[in-house]
C-alpha cells in the first residue's frame, strides 16, 4: 500500500514543488480538455453568417492546435524533469 501512495505523489505532485500538481498531469488534463473541444467543440456552429463563421471556426482552430502544442510540449518537458530529478534524487516527492 505504501508503495502505491508513493507512486500516486510521483505521479501526481510535482517534483520540483510537491505542493503544487505535476507539470506532466497539467499538459495531459489540457490535451484531454483540448481533444474533447475538438470532439464537441464550437467549431461550425452557424454564427450570424457564414463570413463570420468562418472567422470564428479559424480562430478556434488555431487556438486549439496552439493549445494542443503547448500542452504536448509541458507533459514531455515535465516528464522528462521528473525522471532526471528522481534520478538525481532531487524529487521532492521522494522527500
Amino acid at each position: 500500500m505504501e508503495f502505491i501512495k508513493a507512486l500516486w505523489n510521483w505521479v501526481v505532485y510535482s517534483s520540483a514543488d510537491s505542493k503544487k500538481f505535476s507539470l506532466t498531469l497539467k499538459g495531459i488534463a489540457a490535451f484531454v480538455i483540448t481533444l474533447l473541444s475538438f470532439r464537441y467543440g464550437i467549431q461550425n456552429v452557424q454564427i450570424l453568417n457564414e463570413n463570420v463563421s468562418v472567422l470564428v471556426d479559424a480562430v478556434v482552430a488555431f487556438v486549439q492546435d496552439a493549445v494542443t502544442l503547448v500542452s504536448i510540449i509541458a507533459t514531455i518537458y515535465g516528464a522528462v524533469r521528473k525522471v532526471v530529478l528522481t534520478a538525481k534524487g532531487e524529487a521532492a516527492t521522494l522527500k
